[in-house]
C-alpha cells in the first residue's frame, strides 16, 4: 500500500556534466514523497523521475534490486545516505537509469562487497565517500553489451561481469512450472505475457510455478535478471507411445524396435538400466545391453518431455 503525500522540496533542477563538473541550480519544486516496499523514494514532476530517498530492508542474502521505477517514474538520482550503515547489504544492482549518487549514500555497509550497474558509469557526489567504510574488498560490476565505465572510476576497477543464459528444460501445456539449470548464481526472471516470475538459483537449479497451466503455443522468455532473453515456446503435451519391440534372441546383445520420435528408450534387465536415443526421424532404436539369456525378462519403455510411456515387459523365449 503505498502512501502518497504532496510537499515542498527545494531539489536539484539541472546536472551540467562537463569535464566531471555538477553544477547546481537549485529552485522550488513541487514533488511527491511515498513508501514502496523497502523504498522511500519521492517524485520530481518537472522531470518525471524518481529520488531514492531510503531503505528500510534487512536483506542479508543474495543481491538487493534497486527498483527501475517507482510511482510510475525512472529512478535517476540515489540520495544521499539513501542506504548508510545497513550492514546486512551485502550486493547491490544499480538500474539502468541511475546517473547520479549522492554523498555518503552506501557508505557504512561495512558488509557491502559487490555493486553492479546496469546502466552508464553515474556521476559521484563526494565521489569515494559515496562507499565510505564498506567492504574492503568491495567490487564494481558493469554489465556486458550495456555499458563501458572508465577505467579507473573514482579510484575503484570497475570489472565486466559476464552472464550466462540459463537452460530451460521443455515445457508443455500439462505443466504449471518451469524449471531448469544455470552456470551463474543470478536470478533467474521467467516473463509471460506481460507478467514476470523470478526464481532463485540453489545448487545450480532454479524452478518458477506459475498460477495455471500454459497453453500450446504460448511463448515465454527465460533470462537470469541482468541478461538478454531467451524466447521460449510451450509445447503441446506428447504421451509418448509404449515402444514396439523386435524379437529378442537369447544370446544377443540389442533389444531393437520403434518408439516416439526422439523419445529416449530404456531398457532394464536383471537389474541393470541401459538406454539409447530413438531416431528422430523414424523413432527406431537400437539399445545396446549384456548378454541377453533364455528366460531373461527385459522391461522397455521411453521418455520424451519428461514424461514416461507405459511399460512393456518381454520373457525371452
Amino acid at each position: 500500500m503505498k502512501r502518497i503525500l504532496s510537499v515542498v522540496l527545494v531539489v536539484v533542477l539541472t546536472l551540467a556534466l562537463a569535464a566531471g563538473a555538477v553544477v547546481f541550480a537549485p529552485m522550488q519544486v513541487r514533488v511527491q514523497a511515498a513508501q514502496s516496499g523497502d523504498f522511500t523514494f519521492s517524485i520530481e514532476t518537472k522531470t518525471s523521475s524518481a529520488t531514492i530517498l531510503g531503505y528500510t530492508g534487512s536483506v542479508n542474502k543474495g543481491p538487493v534490486y534497486i527498483p527501475e521505477n517507482l510511482g510510475g517514474f525512472p529512478v535517476v538520482i540515489i540520495a544521499p545516505y539513501a542506504f548508510a550503515n545497513h550492514t546486512e547489504l551485502r550486493s547491490v544492482i544499480i538500474p539502468e537509469k541511475v546517473g547520479l549518487m549522492g554523498p555518503a549514500s552506501f557508505s557504512g555497509c561495512s558488509n557491502l562487497n559487490s555493486v553492479y550497474f546496469l546502466g552508464a558509469a553515474p556521476v559521484l557526489i563526494n565521489n569515494p565517500n559515496v562507499f565510505l567504510n564498506c567492504a574492503p574488498s568491495i567490487t564494481i560490476f558493469y554489465i556486458q553489451g550495456k555499458t563501458a565505465f572508465p577505467n579507473p572510476w573514482y579510484g575503484f576497477d570497475p570489472v565486466l561481469e559476464l552472464l550466462i543464459t540459463p537452460k530451460t528444460s521443455t515445457v508443455t501445456d500439462k505443466m504449471n512450472t518451469i524449471s531448469g539449470t544455470s552456470e551463474s548464481d543470478w536470478p533467474v526472471a521467467v516473463t509471460v505475457g506481460m507478467v514476470k516470475y523470478k526464481a532463485s538459483v540453489v545448487s545450480k537449479k532454479w524452478k518458477v510455478t506459475l498460477p495455471k497451466k500454459l497453453a500450446a503455443g504460448t511463448k515465454f522468455t527465460v533470462c537470469t535478471e541482468l541478461g538478454d532473453a531467451t524466447s521460449l515456446t510451450a509445447m503441446r503435451f506428447v504421451l509418448p507411445a509404449t515402444p514396439t519391440v523386435n524379437k529378442i534372441k537369447p544370446n544377443s546383445y540389442y533389444v531393437k524396435g520403434t518408439a516416439t520420435k526422439g523419445a529416449t528408450v530404456y531398457v532394464k534387465i536383471t537389474l541393470k538400466n541401459y538406454s539409447a536415443k530413438a531416431s528422430a526421424k523414424t523413432g527406431a532404436f537400437s539399445v545396446k545391453t549384456t548378454k541377453i539369456f533364455k528366460g531373461n525378462v527385459v522391461y522397455v519403455y521411453s521418455k520424451i518431455n519428461g514424461v514416461f510411456s507405459e511399460l512393456k515387459e518381454i520373457i525371452v523365449k
